[in-house]
């Protein structure tokens, strides 16, 4: 059960009908960001418990499957700036200690960032095996 809390973000969680804009994102801590989901579903192949380091250029080899990642999580079909907006989002992740930035464009997962990542990686799963259906319906 999602709790009826606004995203950090000003848009509403899934079971607050006042605000058409829906963050459908399960409720985590201080995790309700379709970006901050697509950044670990791009980070999710590089790293392991014992691996954390990943580099920029992996993260945005496939940057063109962000368009079907945020639309399947009803968001704005098609961003002006996605490789931007992705990395502002690795910023935003570093800000709340998820990820430490290495060297340039060299990334490493905290143990806070690798723990929600576990949190997130069935998820992320799922969105992967059921790519052409509506994802959505599990969080409606």
């Amino acid at each position: 059960m999602v709790s009826p809390v606004r995203c950090g973000n000003g848009r509403a969680l899934q079971n607050d009908t006042s605000n058409q804009k829906r963050c459908y994102m399960f409720r985590l801590t201080n995790f309700c960001s379709n970006w901050e989901f697509v950044a670990f579903y791009y980070i999710e192949p590089f790293v392991t418990e014992k691996q954390r380091k990943f580099y920029r250029t992996e993260i945005m080899r496939n940057v063109e499957e962000i368009y079907q990642i945020l639309n399947n999580r009803g968001h704005k079909i098609r961003p002006k700036h996605p490789e931007e907006t992705l990395q502002r989002t690795i910023q935003n992740m570093r800000d709340k200690k998820w990820i430490n930035f290495l060297d340039r464009g060299e990334y490493e997962l905290t143990d806070e960032g690798y723990k929600m990542l576990l949190k997130v990686k069935g998820k992320i799963q799922h969105f992967k095996e059921n790519k052409e259906g509506d994802w959505l319906e599990e969080f409606t």
